[in-house]
């Protein structure tokens, strides 16, 4: 398999579309079975091994995430906008955020009843 821009554009259009590779908010994200399914599925579209595709895959998406470190606004790299759908794919959501400071609160206040009692 060549990897050439065009071939690298559509596996990345095809992996976007899985999203239960990338997107733990997907049902199937911790289903390995469709997980397996659907790296299968790319490798037959690319008429190639299953851990061609993987390996290309987390080398593009390595990239990219080195390419989103950098502090510019903008890229120069072709693939950093076909990718920008897993930019945020990493981050906490606001409600797993919110939890944190009232859970500490939360102990805080335990350790302070606590020593009263000592």
């Amino acid at each position: 398999m060549e990897w050439n821009k065009e071939n690298i554009a559509l596996l990345i259009e095809h992996f976007k579309e899985k999203r239960e590779l990338w997107d733990s908010t997907s049902v199937h994200f911790k289903d390995r079975n469709k997980k397996h399914d659907a790296w299968m599925d790319l490798a037959d579209k690319f008429d190639t091994e299953r851990s061609v595709i993987e390996k290309k895959m987390r080398s593009l998406i390595g990239q990219f995430q080195r390419e989103l470190k950098k502090e510019e606004l903008t890229s120069k790299w072709f693939g950093f906008e076909l990718l920008l759908f897993l930019k945020d794919k990493n981050k906490v959501s606001s409600t797993k955020k919110a939890g944190i400071p009232e859970v500490k609160e939360f102990v805080f206040m335990v350790f302070l009843l606590l020593q009263a009692f000592i």
